[in-house]
């Protein structure tokens, strides 16, 4: 499945992306999205240099907000992966 991670914020602003194909099934993909998903609060209170991430597969629309804090340790080789790939937008 083709993926891609986006890192937002952080103190110089800069965006990062990356897009990576994964061996994960469409079950696995929607469990391991339960588990990291952030859900929208009202009056949440962000510190201005922190980083966003988000993540959507291939021929979705819309990035998903989530925390890597809650990432399973099943989970680890498709992070490392993002996070070595992920490079500067510009």
């Amino acid at each position: 499945m083709k993926l891609t991670f986006t890192e937002t914020g952080g103190l110089l602003g800069k965006t990062k992306k990356a897009e990576i194909n994964f061996d994960i099934s469409e079950k696995e993909y929607k469990a391991l999205l339960k588990k990291i998903v952030v859900s929208p609060k009202k009056n949440l209170i962000t510190a201005k240099d922190a980083f966003s991430y988000f993540i959507s597969k291939e021929n979705e629309n819309k990035k998903t907000k989530i925390s890597i804090n809650n990432i399973p340790g099943e989970f680890n080789p498709l992070f490392d992966e993002l996070f070595n790939k992920l490079k500067v937008v510009i």
